[in-house]
């Protein structure tokens, strides 16, 4: 049996894919499914709207300071103590929360995260957690 040339296989393929059908569901079931899609996807943005940003600052055990950002501080800090946060961090537990900032949105937290990593000298980091401290002092 001779082969056909590649060019007339082509041809062969095209014509067997226009006579296939194209989707066997109904146009308004995939409207429907994707405004559906939608919808979840608007209701999981309204509750991350609702979410808390937070930057903070760690003191690791050799006394070395570590700046970061997260939107569940608790659990956070929890990944950084078993050793499955920062790689930073990891090779410097335990680690101790000394500081951190609360945000209603996350691209204030990550500028100021920014600001403190890159502006902020080891002794002016050192002068906001003391400053932060002082605050508190009075309260108990």
């Amino acid at each position: 049996m001779k082969k056909k040339p590649e060019s007339e296989q082509r041809s062969e393929r095209k014509e067997k894919q226009k006579l296939k059908p194209e989707s066997k569901q109904r146009p308004e079931e995939n409207v429907n499914q994707k405004s559906d899609r939608n919808s979840k996807q608007t209701s999981i943005v309204d509750e991350k709207s609702d979410s808390k940003h937070y930057i903070y600052i760690l003191e690791c055990a050799d006394k070395t300071l570590y700046t970061g950002y997260t939107n569940n501080l608790e659990k956070r800090i929890a990944t950084h103590q078993s050793g499955k946060g920062a790689k930073y961090t990891k090779t410097r537990l335990p680690v101790l929360l000394k500081y951190y900032e609360i945000f209603e949105d996350k691209e204030s937290a990550m500028k100021r995260e920014w600001f403190i990593k890159h502006k902020l000298t080891r002794e002016e980091k050192l002068k906001l957690i003391s400053s932060s401290n002082d605050l508190f002092q009075g309260c108990i």
